[in-house]
């Protein structure tokens, strides 16, 4: 049984209780002054390997005084917490019944725990030999028949359930008698006394401990526990503010109704996000929808101590206190207390929360001396700040008493006191400070914890515009006001079943918005919408095609249309069993077609206008970038007569990202022939590329540009027919 024990031990924790009793007892042998102290580790760890079937007891021959003090400066430098550990864990083990035999085995390493210089670990074996030992010395014939004294000397055994004994010669009877008893008691094994004094001492100093924890806590903290909050509100990680002063805030992410406006001083926090608005939180509980590229993002910074000071009193104080509690019931607990220059008293209150200044429905209190000791908190029936009467402390300034409140020496109970005051009846209702470094300034968000706790369950991600599965739709350009641009501006949405309008938010606010066509061009079940805008002024693009992603559930723009050019025209044709979209760009015919959400180019049906002598493009002349305004000359046959012509260019990119980049033809030297006769004249033709056509001799060649637009000579410049 004692096998099976001490495997069933080793299994479950034996071995490496062992291990670090033996590394513990290495460390401390290197140290050399530590060898007596690794040794007696070593001896636990002997014992804590193999421990049924093994005992601890006193040597015969112990060391007296050196042992004891040994004993004591083991016990200061861990002993008794290794004891206690043994102790509870053996205490644990004996509840559960069926593991008692192993709560003794930690009663023994306990024991060896607390005082192991002077005892030894011996085997039942060893000690049933020294019983026997006994008992043939007392069976042995002597001269004289001495007593036997049963009066305990630890000199000699202290086994389980046993008396400690001190034998003289005589009396043989009555000691095989006891010796007897001894071996019964030995074979039995039950707890023995010693260890049940062991476990009673460790137990009795676990509960000495512990009432001594919970007292001296009772006295520290005024037997007060203090909730500061009950859900820390939802930290929030981007901040941004308008980049233009009375910049709107929408309802929703479109630009159809309009919340209200706002200055540039506005910082807002952002809940959520889409492609191009953000959802902002404007207070009081309202959230709202501003356009990214209308507003910037703010950094902030922590909150720390040496800010409590600016953030408090603004430089506006005489004497002020500031205290932050760091552990214990008040953690991140703050207290501020100043007078400002009508020497009235104030008292604030708030928690240190991740650098966020949270502060309660009343965080101030107006603070008014009473003469007596002690406070009262007295909560204001006006709606205003409720007041703090304290006791009276002296203080000399200018030769006069002055009064005020130290908060050093608030208890718990009473600074609990002011906080419950501080919730008054809507302890969700709180105030959260952010530092903005950039703007040099403090502002505080009133927010509702039911709604924006951490505890609450985020809707993060879940935007509620509208278009999360769309299905059935059709599109619909629709007008609103704008009053600061003083004109109708226009937007594309998606009309659902139901009739309600989602903004599909690809569309730039855009002066004109014309809706070419709609329909459902790949098969999907969704319509595709193709869209022309225009922003003002020279701000022209192609036309492009919008889509429905299902999976991101939000619209899409696909450009691939490459012409730029105002109200375009584009044909819906069956090409080659695929939706195609035709545009004629002057003489020229472009067939497109729409396949896996991209645009591309099928045919280009060029026009027979007659034989083609040159062509010469705009990147033979003129860099890609730069040469803005400046002419360049080129010689080459362009009739087909056999000599060149000198023909001059001039480079216009002044809107080239809205256009594109053009070259205009300035003049045309030819040997009997030149145009305009006025230098001051333009030809009136421009475009990327020129095509020149063949002529009669004598006769201005027609002109094809971009294989789209055919121009002839009138005599006076040239036109299109």
């Amino acid at each position: 049984m004692k096998l099976i024990g001490n495997l069933i031990w080793v299994l479950f924790g034996g071995l490496l209780l062992a291990i670090e009793y033996a590394i513990l007892g290495l460390i401390w042998c290197i140290t050399i002054i530590g060898i007596p102290f690794g040794i007696q580790l070593f001896k636990c760890a002997s014992l804590a390997l193999w421990p049924f079937g093994r005992e601890v007891r006193y040597k015969q021959q112990s060391s007296g005084c050196l042992s004891t003090g040994m004993n004591l400066i083991w016990i200061l430098l861990g002993g008794l917490l290794l004891a206690l550990e043994h102790g509870i864990i053996g205490l644990i083990f004996c509840i559960t019944i069926i593991g008692i035999p192993f709560g003794r085995q930690h009663f023994k390493l306990a024991a060896i725990a607390l005082t192991p210089f002077g005892r030894e670990i011996a085997s039942m074996k060893k000690i049933r030999r020294s019983v026997e030992a006994v008992q043939e010395q007392t069976n042995t014939p002597t001269e004289s028949v001495g007593t036997l004294d049963t009066q305990p000397d630890t000199n000699v055994i202290n086994n389980e359930g046993a008396e400690e004994l001190q034998i003289t010669n005589g009396g043989g009877d009555n000691v095989s008698s006891l010796t007897a008893n001894l071996d019964n008691l030995l074979q039995d094994s039950p707890i023995d006394k010693q260890n049940i004094y062991i476990g009673g001492g460790v137990l009795g100093a676990i509960i000495v401990c512990v009432a001594l924890w919970f007292g001296l806590k009772g006295c520290s903290d005024d037997n007060v526990s203090i909730q500061l909050l009950q859900a820390q509100p939802a930290y929030w990680s981007k901040f941004v503010s308008p980049k233009s002063a009375s910049t709107p805030i929408y309802e929703q992410p479109d630009i159809s109704h309009i919340l209200l406006k706002t200055d540039q001083s506005s910082i807002l926090p952002v809940l959520d996000e889409t492609q191009s608005f953000y959802k902002v939180y404007i207070g009081e509980g309202r959230e709202g929808w501003v356009k990214k590229n209308q507003w910037k993002d703010i950094p902030f910074d922590p909150i720390k101590q040496d800010l409590l000071s600016d953030i408090y009193l603004n430089g506006q104080r005489l004497e002020c206190q500031s205290h932050v509690f760091n552990g214990g019931a008040l953690e991140g607990f703050v207290l501020f207390y100043y007078r400002d220059f009508s020497s009235m008293g104030h008292l604030e209150v708030g928690v240190l929360d991740n650098g966020r200044l949270i502060r309660p429905q009343h965080p101030s209190f107006d603070a008014m001396p009473k003469n007596q000791r002690g406070f009262d908190v007295i909560a204001s029936t006006d709606g205003s700040n409720p007041n703090i009467e304290f006791g009276t402390n002296y203080q000399i300034e200018g030769g006069s008493f002055d009064q005020f409140l130290d908060i050093s020496k608030l208890s718990n109970k009473q600074i609990a006191e002011i906080w419950k005051t501080a919730q008054g009846d809507s302890p969700n209702m709180v105030s959260v400070a952010y530092y903005f470094p950039s703007q040099k300034t403090i502002r505080y968000y009133d927010i509702d914890l039911n709604k924006y706790g951490d505890e609450v369950k985020s809707d993060k991600g879940q935007v509620a515009e509208g278009n999360a599965g769309l299905s059935g739709f059709t599109y619909d350009v629709e007008g609103f006001y704008d009053s600061d641009m003083g004109s109708t501006l226009y937007c594309l949405n998606a009309v659902t079943t139901t009739g309600e309008k989602v903004n599909t938010e690809v569309t730039d606010v855009a002066v004109k918005l014309s809706l070419l066509a709609q329909g459902d061009y790949d098969g999907d079940g969704e319509r595709e919408a193709i869209v022309y805008e225009w922003g003002g002024g020279n701000s022209v693009q192609p036309p492009y095609l919008v889509y429905y992603d299902k999976d991101e559930e939000t619209f899409k723009k696909v450009e691939g249309f490459e012409d730029i050019y105002e109200d375009p025209e584009i044909k819906i044709e069956e090409w080659n069993d695929q939706t195609s979209f035709v545009t004629t760009v002057g003489l020229r015919h472009d067939r497109y077609v729409y396949s896996n959400h991209s645009l591309s180019i099928a045919e280009r049906i060029l026009p027979d206008v007659g034989t083609r002598v040159a062509t010469i493009p705009l990147s033979q002349l003129f860099k890609a970038d730069g040469d803005d305004g400046v002419n360049r000359s080129i010689y080459i046959d362009i009739d087909g007569d056999g000599s060149t012509e000198k023909l001059i260019f001039y480079h216009d990119t002044s809107h080239a990202s809205d256009w594109g980049k053009t070259m205009s033809l300035i003049k045309i030297e030819a040997d009997n022939w030149s145009i305009p006769d006025n230098e001051d004249e333009s030809l009136g033709v421009s475009g990327n590329t020129f095509i020149f056509l063949g002529s009669k001799n004598g006769v201005v060649p027609d002109i094809l540009c971009d294989d789209a637009w055919l121009y002839k000579w009138n005599g006076e410049k040239y036109v299109t027919p």
